[in-house]
């Protein structure tokens, strides 16, 4: 079952409030060099940066897995900084 793979994020401060586990995240799309993005844990007593990445280029591709245990986001997850593309986050469903 696929029904909410990928969460798109397309906009800061954009949320997922469900606990998941990550197991994947990819930035995309028309970017400025010195663009960022950061993925944060939403609430909760897991806090801090889940992913930062910043563009090199004016197309940016770039991607982490986390593994086949995925990161567990207990409380879901929030776009803190988001200054150009999308978010694609897969999570694991089983």
């Amino acid at each position: 079952m696929l029904g909410r793979n990928p969460v798109e994020l397309t906009a800061t401060n954009q949320t997922y409030d469900q606990p998941c586990q990550i197991l994947a995240i990819v930035w995309h799309g028309a970017t400025t060099v010195g663009d960022v993005v950061t993925l944060q844990y939403q609430g909760g007593s897991k806090i801090g940066k889940i992913w930062q990445a910043r563009a090199a280029s004016a197309v940016t591709y770039i991607h982490i897995q986390f593994g086949e245990a995925g990161l567990m986001a207990p409380n879901g997850f929030i776009v803190s900084q988001l200054n150009s593309g999308s978010v694609l986050v897969y999570l694991r469903e089983d």
